[in-house]
């Protein structure tokens, strides 16, 4: 019976090893990160900067890569086309924005091994949750046989927040609604 037991549990271990497979999620905040011009050589300081952004962040074998603080999508492109010989797209880049349409929130974007089978991202205001600028991007990523759903939530506090406690109580409550509103996505 022993035999037996450790026979099946083997069995088991085997086909669960065979078809789970590591997710490996690395976040990158770029600080002041400039977007390289259109006709950038090699030699131009913004281009050697994602080059070395790139060489870090390859050490890590990522299957996706979360990136906050990127200028544009075209800058998120050239980052993932020096990841090689790892293939990565951008399957999400998105800035929230305000009334002016000046940007309330750092940009997000979201690079894959693997192409998205849905994506977007939904602003605070449109959910009829907050009041307030930010919100959130998601992607549908497969993995394995499974499919992970990749959430990434911003928030912007009231400006005194830090120093009234009123106001640090009704951000408080704002994000414990906005987060109620993720987990029933």
């Amino acid at each position: 019976m022993r035999r037996l037991s450790f026979g099946v549990s083997a069995a088991f271990i085997l086909v669960f090893s065979a078809v789970a497979q590591p997710l490996r999620i690395v976040t990158w905040q770029a600080d002041d990160f400039p977007a390289p011009a259109a006709g950038a050589t090699a030699n131009d300081p913004e281009v050697k900067r994602l080059r070395q952004a790139a060489a870090a962040i390859k050490s890590y074998d990522a299957s996706v890569i979360v990136l906050e603080g990127m200028p544009d999508r075209p800058a998120c492109q050239r980052l993932a086309g020096f990841l090689k010989p790892a293939s990565f797209q951008v399957v999400q880049f998105n800035t929230f924005r305000g009334t002016s349409n000046a940007p309330v929130a750092r940009s997000v974007a979201v690079l894959a091994r693997k192409a998205a089978t849905a994506a977007r991202a939904v602003d605070w205001k449109s959910s009829g949750q907050l009041d307030r600028g930010g919100g959130f991007t998601f992607a549908t990523l497969p993995v394995g046989t499974n499919t992970v759903c990749l959430y990434v939530a911003q928030f912007v506090d009231f400006g005194g927040a830090r120093t009234n406690t009123r106001l640090a109580q009704l951000n408080a409550r704002k994000r414990e609604m906005a987060a109620q509103y993720l987990l029933h996505h």
